[in-house]
């Protein structure tokens, strides 16, 4: 039986040309993603990472994140994203818990006491794989050109450890939880089931990336399916029209939100014509409850 891993990187390596992530800066395909990821794998075996160490991930760079968190997945390592303005207090006591073999951050985190061995990325957006960073300022390129790149390594099992989410609720510290190989197949299947999300999906996912809900239902589900992964800018108040009108624009099928930014969009919208184009299938809450008078609402 094929494995998550293997399924995840079998579409990945077979899409092509295929747009995978559409942003309105950037556009990368699945083959420039199988790219990113034969090159991670490489530093991986450089770095003398073992199957099951841990890597921390605190970039604000969502490209870099994504892919070194997948690259993980896929190899038999642990990612830990965090977000890039978690305290450096926090990440000190979580590096201690967590041990990480290998740290990947930005520059300007390079002098905190948590960092002992990183991966940066540059001080402007990273576009290629050659401006990564490593510990002693090389272009990663050289890094990978000292040895090719490969393929990943399936030692993955169900009850193995996929990634460690930190998460806190609304009022409290946050605290790991394992998420196994077998909890995350199950959780896609699920999604890909319930949503009816295919290869011809296009998904419009804005939420940020530590959390599970901007991870897992955006860019994993999108790979998981050889879908299409619509990653619009941060949301703000001021630029709501310009955030929604990249539904319609993209072509989007599921709209990912979170209910507090349903309640700005249904108190403040000025038109009533975002969500109304033929492909798009339906809205879809995530993080929390969703008031019942909310949702009458959107519905109509």
């Amino acid at each position: 039986m094929q494995s998550l891993a293997e399924k995840l990187y079998a579409t990945i390596s077979s899409a092509g040309e295929k747009e995978f992530w559409v942003s309105p800066r950037e556009t990368y395909s699945y083959d420039r993603l199988a790219t990113t990821l034969r090159g991670l794998f490489g530093l991986f075996h450089r770095r003398k990472l073992s199957a099951g160490d841990n890597i921390l991930i605190v970039t604000a760079d969502e490209w870099l994140g994504f892919s070194v968190f997948l690259a993980a997945l896929l190899d038999g390592k642990v990612p830990i994203v965090l977000a890039p303005e978690t305290p450096e207090f926090r990440l000190a006591a979580i590096a201690l818990l967590t041990k990480p073999a290998l740290v990947v951050t930005d520059r300007k985190r390079s002098k905190e006491c948590w960092v002992e061995d990183a991966v940066y990325s540059g001080s402007a957006p990273v576009k290629f794989l050659n401006q990564f960073r490593n510990g002693k300022d090389q272009s990663l390129a050289v890094e990978i050109a000292k040895d090719t790149s490969r393929e990943p390594c399936y030692t993955q099992h169900d009850d193995q450890t996929a990634y460690i989410l930190f998460t806190s609720g609304t009022t409290s510290d946050p605290k790991g939880v394992v998420i196994s190989h077998g909890n995350l197949a199950a959780q896609l299947a699920t999604l890909t089931r319930l949503f009816e999300v295919s290869e011809n999906s296009r998904l419009f996912n804005g939420l940020v990336l530590p959390h599970a809900d901007g991870m897992i239902q955006g860019p994993i589900l999108a790979a998981f399916c050889a879908a299409t992964l619509v990653r619009p800018e941060q949301f703000e108040l001021g630029r709501m029209n310009k955030y929604l009108s990249l539904v319609k624009a993209e072509r989007s099928t599921h709209f990912f939100c979170v209910p507090t930014l349903y309640g700005m969009i249904d108190r403040y919208v000025d038109r009533e014509d975002f969500f109304d184009a033929p492909e798009l299938s339906g809205l879809i809450s995530v993080s929390a409850k969703l008031d019942p008078n909310l949702w009458d609402r959107l519905e109509q």
